[in-house]
């Protein structure tokens, strides 16, 4: 009909772009762009046509042009919100999250009903580290379509990115719920429930995953971290084989091999390493695991010139990720120790609770806190919640808590008994979340060091146990490590000497000002007299000796840290 309209009436612009539309429709992408252009030459202040042109180019893989005419409909329509839409969607494809997030907010502000709008401005908002925006967004979208497993599956994402860990796991269930076949969700929900250490529930997903997609090497590497936090090494050791036979550039699979001490590497391996290493597409964060891993392998084999390399190798990349400011790290542990004074505690002889349930362990990473929470968490009364990231989240939102223009540490002055007993019923909630019956509960994230002053505003009688290790032995411990971005002063050798030094200096203060009791435990203590500083730990948390605590590396709760091998065996010396 357009056609024979055409042939009767060439410049009918409205009939060129019916016909226009029904190419693009029928798949002649070509034509319909010719088509669209001729319209456009009869009626050039059409936004109509200007945004099916756009997409017609979309199609043909012309995203710039296709830019431009969605900029030239919005130019004449600005509240053409399928026109910022589309825009948005192809920003947010060409990895231009922020120039894409203000077509989405226009989108949505002009039909605030539109389910993909709000979803796609929450992955954009994600993208950017917008979390809280982010979340708000998602769940816009999953009110406006409860029944999409691909929401709910984004939200949980987003929620685990905030540590939000039992929202998390509720998004990623009713994506499962929804999308009973959607391997990811399954996954993703597996990882956090890890989070969580239900270790079982993990394992069940995992193996839904495994059914739904057997050669998924992601799934069988998230298998194998399951099993190695159990303490079944040689299970973990298959998963992690398997995860690398389908997935070779898969380098934390290869890390975990190398740290695994029920994997014993051949040349093959080696070769394999290096040759992965001479990929000239591998990306620094990948090529760093495979030099750790090489590090580790080596430095078994007492090849220690050639490790300490590859150690530095990895390192180096590290660091290039990183953006570690170590005068900025002195100012604030300068700031720390000004506002939290014996005179501030003096003036504030409250608590916002008087609960024992807490022991928290501090001190430098690799320093023992694992091995300190193994036997603690091995008394009967007693359950270890690993490093938590509760008190980190709290202190970085404390300022928006009490409404304060000054940031921490400086705003912590403005908080009152009210504030303090709010703060530590949130948290004790929190451990609860852990365990309901436990009398204690240890929280094990070494850089609580640096809020001790919170939280002896929150609890009096909250256990600390510091954990001391030789300087030499904690700092090359953590250069030798793969550790987390959290820690990502450890890729430099002369940072790891700031922050040991500011780590003594902190310490010492608090020693000085601090009104909680705090026992001091050396780790070469430890491992000379077990028995005796076990009793000695024992009896601090305010608990009868067990002589499981002996024992701590037979039970069976999950262990999340680096030291899962090391806690799990009888103490040793060669460490020291």
């Amino acid at each position: 009909y357009a056609s024979a309209a055409l042939a009767i009436q060439p410049d009918d612009a409205r009939a060129l772009s019916n016909l226009a539309d029904t190419l693009a429709r029928q798949g002649e992408k070509e034509e319909a762009i010719a088509a669209y252009r001729r319209a456009l030459a009869i009626v050039p202040d059409s936004p109509q046509v200007h945004h099916n042109l756009g997409n017609a180019l979309v199609q043909q893989g012309k995203e710039e042009e296709a830019i431009a005419c969605y900029g030239k409909a919005l130019e004449l329509k600005p509240d053409m919100a399928v026109a910022h839409y589309n825009l948005a969607s192809i920003l947010e494809r060409q990895g231009k999250p922020r120039e894409a997030i203000p077509h989405y907010r226009e989108a949505t502000a002009i039909h605030p009903k539109d389910a993909l709008a709000h979803f796609h401005l929450g992955q954009a908002l994600a993208l950017i580290g917008a979390l809280d925006e982010a979340v708000s967004s998602l769940q816009e979208a999953a009110a406006l379509r409860p029944d999409d497993a691909e929401i709910h599956f984004s939200l949980g994402n987003v929620l685990k990115q905030q540590d939000k860990i039992e929202e998390a796991i509720a998004s990623f269930r009713r994506a499962t719920e929804l999308g009973p076949d959607l391997a990811m969700a399954h996954n993703n929900l597996a990882n956090t429930l890890m989070l969580r250490g239900d270790l079982d529930g993990a394992m069940s997903h995992l193996r839904r995953v495994l059914e739904l997609e057997p050669d998924l090497a992601e799934a069988h590497y998230n298998l194998g971290i399951c099993y190695q936090q159990q303490g079944r090494f040689g299970e973990a050791v298959q998963c992690h084989q398997k995860a690398v036979a389908l997935k070779p550039e898969l380098t934390r699979a290869h890390y975990n091999l190398a740290i695994n001490k029920s994997f014993t590497p051949g040349k093959e391996t080696m070769t394999r390493l290096k040759t992965l290493l001479e990929r000239p597409d591998l990306p620094a964060a990948e090529r760093a695991n495979l030099h750790f891993a090489l590090a580790k392998i080596l430095d078994d084999q007492e090849s220690v010139d050639e490790a300490f390399s590859h150690y530095r190798m990895a390192n180096e990349l590290r660091s290039k990720e990183a953006n570690f400011d170590t005068e900025a790290y002195v100012q604030f542990v300068s700031e720390v120790i000004s506002v939290f004074t014996k005179d501030f505690f003096e003036q504030r002889q409250w608590a916002g609770s008087d609960s024992e349930l807490p022991v928290f362990i501090i001190g430098m990473p690799r320093s023992g806190t694992t091995l300190i929470e193994q036997i603690i968490a091995s008394h009967p009364q007693a359950f270890g919640a690993g490093e938590l990231n509760y008190l980190t989240r709290m202190v970085g939102t404390l300022p928006a808590t009490l409404k304060a223009s000054t940031p921490y540490p400086d705003c912590a002055a403005l908080i009152d008994r009210a504030t303090a007993r709010q703060l530590a019923e949130g948290y004790l909630d929190h451990l609860r979340g852990h365990s309901e019956a436990a009398e204690r509960i240890t929280d094990k994230m070494p850089n609580n060091l640096l809020r001790l002053g919170v939280i002896a505003l929150m609890f009096s009688r909250a256990r600390i146990i510091h954990c001391r290790r030789d300087p030499l032995d904690t700092c090359l411990s953590c250069y030798f490590q793969n550790i987390p971005r959290v820690w990502d002063y450890s890729y430099d050798l002369a940072h790891l000497g700031i922050v040991y030094r500011q780590y003594e200096r902190i310490m010492a203060h608090w020693r000085r000002a601090s009104p909680l009791p705090m026992l001091d435990v050396a780790y070469e203590e430890l491992v000379a007299d077990q028995e005796g500083v076990s009793r000695r730990i024992i009896e601090f948390c305010g608990l009868e000796w067990d002589d499981r605590c002996l024992a701590f590396h037979e039970h069976d709760r999950p262990i999340r840290t680096l030291s899962f091998w090391q806690a799990r065996q009888p103490i040793y010396a060669s460490s020291v």
